[in-house]
This record gives C-alpha cells, sequence and structure tokens, in this order.
C-alpha cells in the first residue's frame, strides 16, 4: 500500500524542503483515520496575520474533505489545520462504519 499524494504549493511564501518534508510526513499520518485517502492538496500563503494553510483531501468513494488555519509559524499553521482534519476524517470513518450491517427502517421485516 502506498501513502498518500501530498501536493504542496504556496501563494506569495517560500516553501523550504524542511517545511515540505514536515507537511509531506504529517499528512501522510492522516491515512490512519482514513485509509481511501488517496491525494492531498495543501497551499500555503502569506497573509497580514501569518501564514494561512487550506487542505483539500480526497477520499474515494466519499468526495473530499477540507480544512484551513492561520498561524504565526507555519508549522502551527499546519498542525491546527492537521487537527481538524483529523476530526473530519475520524468522525467520517466511524459514521460510515456504523452504517454497515445495519437494515433501512430499523426493524427487520417478519416472514410468515
Amino acid at each position: 500500500r502506498e501513502l498518500m499524494h501530498v501536493i504542496v504549493s504556496a501563494r506569495n511564501y517560500e516553501v523550504t524542503d524542511t517545511l515540505r518534508e514536515v507537511v509531506e510526513e504529517r499528512f501522510d499520518r492522516l491515512e490512519r483515520y482514513e485509509p481511501r485517502a488517496t491525494r492531498a492538496e495543501v497551499r500555503l500563503a502569506e497573509e497580514k496575520d501569518g501564514c494561512k494553510v487550506d487542505a483539500n483531501i480526497n477520499i474515494d468513494g466519499s468526495g473530499n474533505v477540507h480544512a484551513s488555519a492561520t498561524a504565526t509559524d507555519p508549522r502551527t499553521a499546519v498542525d491546527r489545520t492537521i487537527d481538524k482534519l483529523a476530526r473530519q476524517l475520524r468522525k467520517n470513518h466511524s459514521r460510515r462504519n456504523n452504517r454497515k450491517g445495519k437494515s433501512k427502517g430499523g426493524e427487520p421485516a417478519a416472514t410468515d
């Protein structure tokens, strides 16, 4: 099984190799919450109040999950974004697992 494909881009911001590696490593960890996550697009941007991180994660068969955060330090912004995404992915994954095996309408149909 290969890791999620992480695409890092920037707007008005210099992404160092070290920061790129940190982003890729932290986003790869999100796969433990949703194994069907195949692609993450991460955009870093310089804002007047610091660094803003926007992220979209593509999940096969379920669409996308999006989160963003701003902080003075880019690593902090990445961590906050990861926390938001992890919360959403856990919620989506558990919701999907809870629905497995349940019949529609609650009670099984009576057989005569």
